[in-house]
């Protein structure tokens, strides 16, 4: 049998290092990180294996990374998440834990970012959500579990964005809302659930330089409270503006609130109008989240004008007597229909695969 004899000092610095390597390996970085490169990343997790939350900000910034796993442990984000101008950055995988962020989301100029679902567990950001200027983004489908924006929620310049249903989980946005210069965006689908807009020194609301939006339908509800300046602007084809949301704002807005509605298409061009639309609809209109048709003129003169929210439908009309008198294929958004025969009571069904309804119009 052999006996060793080991220095109590060895014995003393071996026991410290162990202790300092335990340490390092279950606490987090002290005060934020600035990410300059793709190991950085990949070490997170192994040299802060324990860590769940953040302390401070994480800012991406014109660096080359392709992949975020190494932020999968991190349920929480005291600071900002930053991530700008990285261009071969595909998916946020490695977010899938990250329930909290404490100031802002900025996703801004991420060339290749292709969609957010990795943030299905995100449920709030204290500041401010900025989508900007992600060319590959087609929707925003995967945060639906985010309720609350402190600040704005901006989606801006996404030249492929299509929908933001995404957004339907959104219920308060602490400041601003801006949805500005989405090329092929076509529907506001996503934002029914707004309840509180605050507003800030930029405004309440802020729709402009959408060139294939057609109708503010999904914007908000009857409930929906908006405390500070309105702009609705330079939509080449918004003709619909008389949703709840901005019926109830037009009706009584804040004092001094500065409101601009122009450029759009007649009818949704000047605050005017957009009045004149609203003065007209049903009393239920203003209560009810989301109505699939809607008659915007009773009584009418040659033409039904009817805004739908669904397509792949029918719209038929009978007279008095119930005698179907046309037919017509329903017209997603503001449409018009020629209504034939003489003056008097008409009744108008409209039908699609999910809803249908009944009107009676009165033609003049």
């Amino acid at each position: 049998m052999c006996n060793f004899y080991v220095p109590m000092k060895h014995l003393y610095f071996s026991a410290l290092a162990l202790m300092a390597f335990a340490f390092s390996h279950g606490q987090c970085p002290p005060a934020g990180l600035t990410i300059t490169n793709q190991s950085q990343i990949d070490a997170l997790i192994i040299n802060y294996p324990n860590c769940t939350e953040i302390n401070g900000d994480v800012v991406i910034d014109e660096v080359n990374i392709s992949n975020l796993n190494g932020f999968a442990n991190i349920v929480s984000i005291t600071g900002a998440l930053e991530i700008r101008e990285v261009p071969a950055l595909a998916t946020l995988n490695g977010l899938q834990n990250l329930q909290t962020i404490g100031t802002d989301l900025i996703l801004r100029e991420v060339g290749g970012l292709s969609g957010l679902d990795a943030l299905s567990s995100l449920l709030s950001v204290g500041g401010e959500f900025t989508v900007r200027s992600c060319p590959d983004l087609v929707d925003l489908d995967g945060v639906e579990n985010l309720t609350t924006v402190g600040l704005g929620l901006i989606i801006r310049d996404c030249e492929s964005l299509t929908s933001i249903g995404g957004l339907s989980g959104v219920t308060f946005v602490g400041e601003i809302l801006e949805v500005v210069e989405n090329p092929v965006l076509n529907s506001l689908s996503g934002l029914e659930n707004v309840a509180t807009i605050v507003g800030g020194e930029e405004g309440a609301l802020v729709i402009e330089g959408n060139d294939q939006l057609g109708s503010l339908a999904g914007l908000g509800n009857g409930s929906t409270v908006m405390t500070g300046a309105v702009t609705i602007a330079g939509n080449a084809l918004l003709d619909f503006c008389a949703v709840p949301s901005i019926c109830n704002y037009l009706q009584d807005p804040p004092a001094g609130a500065s409101i601009t509605i122009n450029t759009n298409v007649s009818g949704c061009n000047a605050q005017a109008e957009v009045q004149a639309a609203c003065a007209i609809l049903d009393t239920d209109y203003f209560t009810t989240k989301s109505l699939p048709f809607r008659i915007l003129e009773n009584p009418v003169v040659n033409e039904l004008k009817l805004h739908s929210t669904e397509e792949a439908g029918t719209v038929v009309i009978y007279d008095a007597l119930g005698r179907k008198i046309r037919q017509f294929d329903l017209q997603k958004g503001a449409g018009s229909y020629v209504l034939e025969g003489a003056s008097g009571l008409f009744i108008v069904a409209v039908e699609t695969s999910e809803h249908k309804a009944v009107f009676k119009v009165f033609k003049q």
